[in-house]
């Protein structure tokens, strides 16, 4: 579906609104990019360029952050505004057209019809904020980040799905990349997510971590975490579980009810002894539950790091690691 019509592009991101930003990381280490969070308990402020966030531990596998302040309504408005200029297509899944109901419009923010764009300057603000809470250079964000807003409408939905990939399961980067020095998914693993809800529903729109384990010590409901991963695309399975999961109704699941303001930061890999950033981890699968009623307006961030053993990736196209 390709929206063009200036009313239909609005309708949609004023429904609901995701960005994702992917930018590389000046290091990869996991250890590196979550060190000014290492720390965090409960409540925390920590200062991000313009402005102090609250920062809250919510699990700790994967390792989850509940964050306040990170970005307002005009702000979040600006951004709307940007995208619905322009326009949308039907969202792809690499797990099947029916795991997923929403329409995307992506941005490349280095591109020059997006830096002369007056709502450019919300963008850089933002991504000064992302590169002082994990410690990436700004210079990175600013070259290397890319928005995709996406919006869903009523009974719209993501089943559950991993942001990031195995390492074995990395592909070639390719020449431009290559040349450039840049590290772009999937040819290097996404870190970690911040996710932030722009505008909440009045009902659904839950985000749900059906394997997390929470700071309470929750594990997951699944008699073992592998019986699980093998059912991520098997539709059926999930319909029949998104009800449950993301009502709140399964004690040992975490899922995070949307407000406005609302921020998740989250780890997609595991973290090696030398903190370096290691494989996937199972437990960072989640979900966007449907929007039973309202408008809900979220945002996801990438951050992209080179993987494990680079030189593998470029002299074979596959890492030597393994599963």
């Amino acid at each position: 579906m390709v929206c063009k019509d200036m009313l239909c592009k609005l309708f949609y991101v004023v429904c609901f609104m995701g960005v994702f930003i992917s930018v590389n990381a000046t290091s990869n280490t996991l250890a590196s990019l979550l060190s000014r969070l290492s720390d965090v308990d409960t409540n925390v402020k920590v200062a991000v360029g313009d402005r102090v966030v609250n920062v809250s531990l919510r699990s700790k596998r994967p390792l989850i952050y509940e964050i306040a302040g990170m970005i307002n309504e005009g702000e979040a408005m600006q951004i709307m505004e940007l995208a619905a200029q322009n326009g949308f297509e039907q969202s792809g899944s690499g797990y099947g057209e029916s795991h997923r109901k929403s329409i995307s419009s992506f941005l490349a923010v280095g591109q020059q019809v997006i830096r002369d764009n007056p709502m450019a300057p919300v963008v850089n603000s933002l991504g000064l904020r992302l590169a002082s809470l994990m410690n990436v250079s700004s210079d990175k964000v600013h070259e290397w980040a890319h928005v995709s807003v996406v919006a869903y409408a009523a009974d719209d939905f993501y089943l559950p799905h991993f942001d990031s990939t195995h390492i074995s399961q990395l592909q070639p980067r390719s020449a431009a990349e290559a040349a450039a020095g840049q590290w772009n998914y999937p040819a290097a693993p996404r870190a970690t997510t911040l996710f932030c809800i722009l505008q909440a529903p009045e009902k659904g729109g839950e985000t749900t971590f059906p394997l997390s384990k929470s700071a309470a010590g929750l594990g997951p409901s699944y008699p073992s975490e592998s019986a699980a991963i093998k059912k991520v695309a098997e539709l059926k399975f999930w319909q029949r579980k998104m009800a449950k999961l993301c009502r709140g109704k399964s004690q040992s699941t975490l899922s995070f009810v949307p407000r406005n303001g609302f921020c998740l930061l989250w780890s997609n890999h595991l973290m090696d002894e030398d903190g370096v950033t290691g494989e996937l981890d199972h437990r960072s699968l989640h979900a966007g539950c449907n929007v039973i009623k309202g408008l809900k307006v979220a945002m996801n961030w990438w951050l992209t790091v080179p993987p494990p053993d680079p030189s593998a990736m470029d002299e074979r196209g596959t890492s030597k690691q393994e599963l």
